[in-house]
């Protein structure tokens, strides 16, 4: 699965993606593709929400957005592993990260639906709070 059509499958095709997973057709280029799509549009946030303080705090951002969202997976991977294996479910490791991944990589194309509203925002405002004062 290539990089520029695993969330279109992934929300277009639901199903489809839940059955390669639970027959563990192509996990690792699906984790890489995953990887690489939320990590440019949490970049891409970053630089949109950084750009309304300048230049250096749109760098930081950029880095700082894809490394906390999957900083928190891997985190949070062991114990959700560990419940689920609890409650009966028979992921493997793997199936489990690219089903994480995957949430991850909805919720990168989800934020970056708002980048036109934000830049919108960056535009018209010359105030980050929005106030007068």
């Amino acid at each position: 699965m290539t990089t520029a059509v695993i969330v279109s499958h992934v929300l277009r095709e639901p199903r489809a993606f839940l059955d390669e997973i639970r027959d563990s057709k192509g996990l690792a280029g699906k984790s890489i593709a995953l990887l690489a799509v939320s990590s440019a549009l949490f970049a891409l946030h970053g630089v949109l929400l950084g750009s309304a303080t300048g230049g250096p705090q749109a760098l930081v951002s950029a880095i700082k957005l894809p490394i906390l969202f999957l900083l928190t997976m891997a985190i949070c991977f062991p114990t959700l592993h560990l419940l689920n294996l609890l409650y009966g479910s028979r992921h493997s490791t793997g199936q489990l990260a690219v089903l994480l991944l995957a949430t991850i990589a909805v919720t990168a194309v989800i934020s970056a639906a708002f980048f036109p509203i934000i830049a919108f925002f960056l535009i018209s405002s010359s105030s980050y709070l929005f106030s007068s004062s």
